[in-house]
């Protein structure tokens, strides 16, 4: 709302009610008065909880109720980019409305329409078109003011690259109606050498949850004018790296008097350094300002303010010893803190770290009590609660209370110590929430009501128990479930199949030493079925990296690999054999399946036929076969990998079986080009035929086994 502000009413009918009072007390009075005149008076005030009202919006601008109910949608995080939390946005800082910049639709500022254009993992999220909107105030009047200041709460999360370049966050003010607008303040915080594009940025930090903080913005060169009008702008500058929450605004006061803050700075994190590295130190404090700088014994470095109670810059300094780092804003400068620079810093205190939340599930409420339990609490701990900031009523070292009011949604709680150092988050939710305390029953580490020695995800919270690809994981836990896109030279989806001609029985997988399925419920993995050397069983579907080995000697699987850097991707079907997954990096990428397996030693070391392409069947002798692997493609680049030759498949249905006289290769639809180890040549076979090359002594010319 707009409020106008003027002189004290009817001071005439004040100084003649002073004529009665002795001559000081009067003179005391009209001192006070004096005073009260010159109090400041907020002209603009908005908090949203009736919509924009008399505030305009363009772009992705809008009045949201209840955020905290909508958060990144899964086909943004974690597939194109990397946040450090759940997703979920912070409920409003004061009632249920906010402002905001971003959709519902996504949880993001990437647009509705991203779907709609090749997205690639990690990539940021690319719009189809940069985004940019205006948070624009209505007319105000400063007239007679000499100074001006904005106040409003803010939460933003940005692409983590080139941050003052991009996502750019702007108060601006205009005097002349909107044909010109003058910058008050840009709310980006510095580049951080460290980041990468997938990245989040917040107003905590790179990859660090965001939160409600305070900011101050000085409007006195608006000061005077009758008609003033103030926007918030958000320009994403380009159309990549568009994945993520976008600025949240509340709270907006304005007032038509000053003085300016001054800024003071009270500590550093971390306050000890190595040499020479690029370290972002942070300055806690407060009355910080858009404009406000950093200095490392009186030089000043790249630095930026996160909020008005937070500055970042990036130290890299070579000298070892004790450095002064001050704050300047509007030419006065703050009392130096000591930055030590040492290549053996004290180990840094541990961070908090929560381990539960009680209770886990609370319906919407005032006030109400919860208890975090957990390590490393500090005196003067405060809890980000869905972004607000809380002063808990009681902190030991493992347990901290705190009330609060709870609204509807997801609710994300961290632990921040007095440095600004941030706990892990734990979720509240608030929907679902059991009527009374059940009975005491078996273990459930998650509380979903599933007991943990029926639970396909006991780490992690999931009542029905959802499991798309079948695997004993449940979708709460698992990331390789076959969904993710194939990594071209590093990674394939695999998924049992069944239909006609095709067996019908399980399917084991044997990792890379060191590798393993990409599942936070690797305590469930040790309940699974393990065969010999490693396989376990593949139950639906997979996300496998290269030099994984496949047991498919009962059933049949579908492999889906990168095309290449040319992209697209490509699938085969493979059955009755075991093979290990093979590919390089290439334009045009070839997959290879390596027959694995099998023992050679009982053949005969003159066992052997003439190598050649057979239009009719081959002799009745019956020659002893090792090991054999049965494909289908469709005009994708698969090939497998035998013995003594290799071939590469055309849209073709193929045999390649390994036996004591050499690598035979039967094909039943389409070709499949030959490459002969032995006879270093290359055959095209045809459907129908059948090319056997043949084992030979030298084990030298033995290039596959």
């Amino acid at each position: 709302m707009v409020q106008a502000s003027g002189p004290i009413t009817r001071p005439v009918q004040r100084a003649r009610r002073l004529l009665a009072l002795p001559a000081f007390a009067a003179a005391c009075l009209l001192l006070l008065f004096a005073a009260a005149g010159a109090r400041a008076a907020t002209v603009v005030s908005q908090d949203f909880e009736g919509g924009l009202g008399s505030w305009t919006a363009s772009g992705q601008w809008h009045a949201q109720t209840d955020p905290q109910q909508f958060s990144v949608i899964p086909a943004i995080s974690p597939t194109l980019v990397t946040l450090p939390d759940s997703g979920n946005l912070p409920q409003a800082f004061g009632g249920s409305n906010a402002a905001w910049f971003g959709q519902a639709a996504t949880g993001t500022f990437c647009g509705a329409d991203f779907s709609t254009i090749p997205q690639a993992p990690k990539n940021g999220c690319t719009s189809t078109a940069p985004q940019q909107g205006n948070l624009v105030s209505p007319v105000f009047s400063l007239a007679g003011a000499t100074a001006s200041l904005m106040t409003f709460r803010g939460w933003y999360e940005i692409e983590g690259v080139n941050t003052i370049s991009y996502d750019l966050m702007k108060v601006e003010y205009t005097i002349d109606g909107g044909q010109s607008w003058t910058q008050a303040a840009l709310l980006n915080p510095p580049n951080n050498p460290n980041s990468t594009s997938e990245q989040s940025y917040s107003n905590n930090g790179l990859e660090t949850p965001g939160s409600w903080q305070p900011y101050i913005v000085d409007l006195s060169g608006a000061a005077g004018q009758a008609a003033v009008q103030v926007r918030i702008n958000f320009d994403s500058g380009d159309s990549l790296y568009n994945g993520f929450r976008g600025l949240l605004v509340d709270d907006v006061q304005i007032s038509n008097s000053g003085p300016l803050p001054t800024a003071n700075a009270t500590s550093l994190a971390p306050s000890c350094v190595p040499p020479g590295g690029q370290t972002v130190v942070r300055v806690n404090g407060s009355g910080f300002l858009s404009g406000a700088t950093v200095q490392v014994d009186g030089s000043g470095v790249s630095s930026g303010a996160l909020s008005s109670q937070a500055m970042e810059f990036v130290a890299s300094i070579t000298t070892e010893g004790a450095h002064a780092i001050t704050v300047t804003q509007n030419d006065v400068t703050t009392a130096p803190l000591t930055l030590t620079v040492s290549s053996a810093c004290p180990a840094a205190a541990p961070p908090p770290a929560i381990q539960s939340v009680s209770p886990a599930c609370s319906p919407p409420g005032r006030g109400v009590g919860l208890t975090l339990t957990g390590s490393n609490f500090v005196a003067g701990s405060t809890v980000d609660f869905g972004g607000r900031q809380i002063t808990p009523s009681s902190v030991t070292p493992t347990q901290i209370v705190f009330s609060a009011d709870v609204p509807s949604g997801t609710l994300q709680i961290v632990v921040v110590s007095p440095d600004q150092t941030r706990s892990n988050l734990v979720l509240l939710q608030t929907v679902g929430c059991p009527v009374a305390t059940p009975p005491p029953g078996p273990p459930d580490a998650d509380g979903d009501g599933v007991p943990d020695a029926k639970d396909n995800c006991p780490a992690k919270a999931n009542p029905t128990q959802a499991d798309v690809d079948k695997d004993g994981f449940g979708d709460a836990c698992d990331s390789s479930d076959g969904s993710r896109v194939p990594i071209l030279g590093k990674t394939f989806d695999v998924r049992i199949v069944t239909g006609p001609g095709l067996p019908n029985g399980p399917v084991y997988i044997k990792y890379p030493a060191g590798a393993g399925p990409a599942r936070a419920g690797q305590a469930r993995a040790a309940q699974l079925l393990a065969l010999g050397k490693g396989f376990v069983p593949l139950q639906g579907a997979a996300y496998v990296p290269v030099g994984s080995v496949i047991d498919a000697q009962r059933g049949a699987l579908a492999v889906t690999a990168s095309k290449g850097t040319i992209g697209g991707l490509q699938k085969g079907t493979f059955y009755q054999g075991i093979f290990a997954l093979k590919q390089r990096r290439a334009r045009i990428a070839t997959t290879d399946l390596a027959l694995s397996g099998g023992n050679f030693k009982g053949c005969s070391s003159s066992s052997g036929a003439t190598a050649g392409v057979a239009k009719t069947k081959p002799k009745a002798h019956k020659p002893k076969v090792i090991r054999s692997l049965w494909g289908q493609d469709a005009g994708a680049h698969f090939r497998s990998v035998g013995k003594h030759s290799a071939g590469t498949v055309r849209g073709t249905k193929w045999l390649t079986q390994d036996r004591c006289d050499g690598t035979l290769t039967r094909v039943v639809t389409g070709k499949v080009s030959v490459r002969d180890f032995t006879a270093k040549r290359t055959v095209l076979v045809s459907a129908g035929q059948t090319y056997l090359a043949r084992a030979k002594i030298a084990a030298a010319r033995q290039r596959r086994g």
